[in-house]
C-alpha cells in the first residue's frame, strides 16, 4: 500500500456501499452498526451489518416471523438441512424465542483491509438467499410442508434465480 491510499474501517466502506446503491440506511449505536430494511418478493427484512476494525465483517437478516414453539423442531430441520448443504453454516434459530436469522460474515485474513467488492457480494448473496429461501421457510413454519420437500423447493428455487440472473449455476 502506498502513503497515500487511506485504510477505510469496514463502516467506512460499508456506509460508501449503501451511499452508492442508494439504500436507504441508519447507523446505530457507538459500536456503530448499519440497520437497514430490505423489501423482498413476500417478505420484508431488517438486515444488520456490522464490521470489526477493518477485516471482519458480519451481515445479519433478520426475518419478521418467529417459528412457533410446536414447530420449531422443523424449522430446526430445515435450517440444519440448508446448513448442511453449504459450505459454511448461515441459517439459525434461536430456540428460546423462535426468531430465525441469515448470518454471514467475511474476514479478509491478515489484517487486510475489508474491499467495497467483497462487502457488496456477501450483501447481495444474503439478500437473494434470503428472498429465495423464505417462502419455504415459512411453509415450514406454518406446516404447509415438510422441512427436506421444503429445502429441495428453496434450493430450486435459488438456483433458478442463479440462472436467470447470471445465465450459469455455480458448482
Amino acid at each position: 500500500m502506498s502513503e497515500n491510499e487511506t485504510v477505510h474501517t469496514a463502516i467506512e466502506i460499508m456506509r460508501s456501499v449503501f451511499d452508492d446503491a442508494e439504500l436507504a440506511y441508519e447507523v446505530v449505536g457507538e459500536d456503530e452498526f448499519i440497520r437497514s430494511e430490505f423489501v423482498l418478493s413476500g417478505v420484508d427484512v431488517s438486515v444488520y451489518c456490522q464490521g470489526d476494525n477493518e477485516s471482519l465483517v458480519v451481515v445479519v437478516v433478520s426475518f419478521p416471523v418467529r417459528a412457533p414453539v410446536e414447530t420449531r423442531h422443523l424449522t430446526g430441520e430445515f435450517l440444519l438441512r440448508a446448513n448442511y448443504a453449504l459450505s459454511r453454516q448461515v441459517w439459525e434459530m434461536d430456540f428460546d424465542d423462535g426468531e430465525v436469522r441469515l448470518r454471514m460474515h467475511v474476514d479478509t485474513c491478515f489484517g487486510e483491509p475489508l474491499k467495497r467488492e467483497v462487502f457488496r457480494a456477501i450483501l447481495d448473496y444474503a439478500i437473494l438467499m434470503a428472498e429465495m429461501y423464505f417462502p419455504f421457510l415459512n411453509a415450514v413454519i406454518t406446516r404447509a410442508m415438510k422441512p427436506e420437500f421444503a429445502l429441495d423447493q428453496a434450493q430450486a428455487a435459488y438456483n433458478d434465480r442463479l440462472i436467470q440472473d447470471e445465465g450459469t449455476v455455480d458448482s
